[in-house]
């Protein structure tokens, strides 16, 4: 079955609650603001507060994101699993950093998503979004069904022909019906580690035979921030850039139809682009890095299709670098309040190849955008807005130092102990800053920033 195949996985007049999904995550009273929201998102998110009038400049969408600073709402997770550990067998080739101890990660993610509930947010894991009143709506087991044939591939061993009258053992029509007899559990287990079964035609017990079970895990499904960015306008799906990863953002795309979510743009071929390298700094600036992982032309194509919804767009140039260990710009930078931003200490070295360049757009009246200036500096271009820039060691970004997550108003929970103490000890910082520890994830290449998806905040 093809995507375009799928039934339209919402309609809001019909759909029953998802409200089972946030029970245990409902935030502190005393972070519920009094707003009505302009669209009838009750039946997802009985909680929701959020409306197109409070936000500048975006019209008729609530799930957006117009500064690192606002006190975060909804945030998507996913939690470490078995194709983790699947992914774990060969590290590097999994895009991995070192060896994981998936308990360990486990333990790590669970205490991070406990922090993000202490701190107000609602938290979302991918696996119960998949899962989600396939108990009680045919409509809901059908769509989950349908993701995981595509998702389960059998494959002959030999030409087709030599298989004979046991060639429905290797159709579409055979796949459906064992997919129909399995439980939400396993279509999700499905989805999340892609098996394809190897078959041979047999002649003694049964019609054909698996030789060979091939699995191909989405371990890196637990960065939430690539698979798409949420701009003033609202979310819009990345094209990721490595084979390991291609299927991810489908997955996610599922997730937000789910729910209901309006995606307003998705990146297509020859670009690619990763939610990684992507901020809203504040209200009339967001900043795109690229290099490694994105490119020029994924934010040609933003400025270009409208979906940024900031007047000033700055795209910060990785020209020489290009290293994995610095594959995002949140891996070298990150906000911690309106006023304080982290910056690897190298990338302030005009003899460094690590240095970072911004070319500033500005939005035109007829909605295009045009190039300011060029081969700015980014430590220049972030003191020109008027931020105190926080400067971080290469020993110290190498353990994810920058790679923090800004909660809203300078709440912020940090990976790195150190550089977390020397937020906390700046005068004129009036957040507040939470470490947990989290080299169970930090070694498969990510961090708290990663990890997350902030799709609202208020």
């Amino acid at each position: 079955m093809t995507e375009q195949e799928y039934p339209v996985l919402v309609d809001r007049a019909t759909t029953p609650s998802l409200a089972h999904l946030e029970q245990d995550f409902q935030p502190p009273q005393k972070v519920k603001p009094q707003i009505t929201s302009t669209h009838d998102f009750s039946p997802l998110f009985p909680e929701l507060v959020h409306t197109a009038q409070t936000i500048p400049n975006v019209e008729n969408l609530s799930f957006v994101q117009i500064s690192e600073n606002i006190p975060a709402r909804y945030v998507m997770v996913h939690e470490p699993n078995l194709e983790v550990f699947v992914g774990s067998l060969h590290p590097v080739g999994s895009l991995y950093e070192t060896s994981v101890d998936i308990e360990h990660t486990r333990e790590c993610h669970q205490a991070f998503t406990d922090a993000l509930k202490r701190n107000g947010c609602i938290v979302l894991r991918v696996v119960d979004v998949l899962k989600a009143d396939c108990d009680i709506n045919i409509r809901a087991r059908i769509a989950l069904e349908r993701l995981a044939e595509d998702y389960l591939t059998y494959t002959p061993s030999v030409s087709i022909d030599q298989f004979k009258d046991a060639s429905y053992y290797l159709s579409s029509d055979y796949k459906r019906e064992n997919i129909r007899k399995m439980s939400d559990d396993q279509l999700v287990q499905i989805i999340l580690t892609r098996p394809n079964i190897v078959l041979s035609p047999s002649s003694r017990n049964t019609p054909v035979t698996a030789i060979r079970f091939d699995l191909r895990p989405l371990g890196n499904l637990v960065f939430c921030r690539d698979q798409q960015i949420t701009t003033s306008k609202g979310i819009v799906m990345s094209r990721l850039n490595s084979s390991q990863r291609e299927a991810e953002s489908r997955i996610m795309q599922f997730c937000w139809e789910k729910l209901g979510i309006p995606v307003v743009g998705k990146i297509p071929e020859p670009h690619f682009l990763e939610g990684g390298d992507f901020y809203t700094v504040k209200p009339d600036l967001c900043m795109l890095g690229v290099g490694l992982r994105s490119t020029y032309s994924a934010a040609v194509y933003l400025m270009e299709n409208d979906l940024l919804g900031t007047r000033r767009f700055a795209v910060v140039r990785d020209d020489h670098d290009r290293n994995q260990d610095r594959m995002h710009l949140d891996c070298i930078f990150n906000i911690i309040d309106d006023g304080h931003v982290l910056l690897l200490e190298d990338v302030m070295d005009p003899n460094s190849n690590k240095m970072r360049y911004v070319d500033e757009y500005v939005r035109q009246v007829d909605k295009s955008y045009s190039l300011k200036r060029k081969n700015i500096p980014l430590y220049q271009f972030l003191e020109d807005e008027s931020y105190q820039i926080i400067t971080v060691s290469n020993e110290e970004q190498l353990k994810y130092a920058c790679n923090h997550l800004n909660l809203g108003n300078g709440s912020v929970v940090g990976v790195h102990k150190e550089v977390a103490r020397r937020i906390g000890s700046l005068p004129n910082y009036k957040g507040s800053i939470e470490y947990v520890e989290f080299d169970g994830v930090t070694s498969m290449y990510g961090a708290a920033h990663c990890a997350t998806q902030v799709f609202s905040r208020y």
